[in-house]
């Protein structure tokens, strides 16, 4: 049987994922109350889950919340010795303004663009501001569309199916129409400049954690309709070619 490869950032990790790597900690992630204070500790799918269902292959998810685009990258160099003919690769980038930074001991601490406690234990904060306002330039964008170039060849030559997508605006949607005409960009043909795919999926009835709780849970992940909306639109896009109202 063929796979279904995930790579992303929360907006592609599974609920499993999330209370299995939060349940010994003092944060508690909004996925994780969504699923135990409004659906009663039922787990939902992923749209991951969904879109492996429906296009009947095993599934193999590497999201992982709150990570990079250079751990995603890395994720997915660290896998794709598992890919192989007639696979597909979904690849969901995250917000060009995260990097990491290198522990003493040999780890990495994704950094993002509040300035944490975590943060202060690394850089100052003028050291974080200053690299923040250096990341908005458009090199970093187009170094995401370099990294893009190589995985085409590598599944080109495999004979894997590769999908991009994003989950910040700067990347991709900015772009002129020419740009992200290519099928390889999921939803290419319903998403209008300066637009997203996250616009798409609250059109075609899926909801975010904070519209499906009427605000108890303020937070703008995908709540379990806006899952299954996402794996139906994916699944139309890689499967017929097409995306259509549903």
């Amino acid at each position: 049987m063929n796979t279904l490869f995930t790579f992303g950032c929360s907006y592609t990790e599974d609920f499993e994922r999330v209370l299995e790597t939060t349940k010994n900690s003092d944060f508690i992630p909004a996925q994780r109350r969504y699923v135990e204070n409004h659906l009663d500790g039922r787990i939902p799918k992923s749209w991951p889950q969904l879109l492996g269902e429906k296009l009947e292959t095993d599934l193999k998810n590497y999201g992982v919340g709150g990570i990079s685009n250079y751990q995603i990258f890395e994720e997915i160099c660290e896998h794709s010795d598992e890919f192989k003919n007639g696979d597909t690769v979904v690849i969901g980038w995250t917000h060009i303004t995260r990097f990491r930074w290198a522990f003493n001991n040999g780890g990495w601490s994704s950094i993002f663009s509040d300035f944490t406690e975590t943060t202060s234990k690394l850089m100052n904060k003028i050291t974080h501001s200053e690299i923040l306002v250096n990341r908005t330039n458009k090199l970093y964008v187009n170094e995401i569309y370099q990294y893009q170039k190589l995985l085409e060849q590598f599944c080109k030559l495999l004979g894997v199916e590769l999908y991009f997508w994003s989950s910040d605006d700067d990347i991709i949607y900015k772009e002129n129409k020419e740009f992200f005409k290519d099928k390889k960009y999921l939803l290419n043909n319903l998403i209008s400049f300066n637009s997203n795919i996250f616009n798409i999926i609250q059109k075609n009835g899926g909801k975010t954690i904070n519209e499906e709780t009427n605000g108890e849970i303020p937070d703008n992940h995908l709540a379990e309709s806006g899952h299954r909306v996402q794996a139906e639109l994916f699944y139309n896009h890689i499967k017929h070619g097409e995306e259509k109202i549903i």
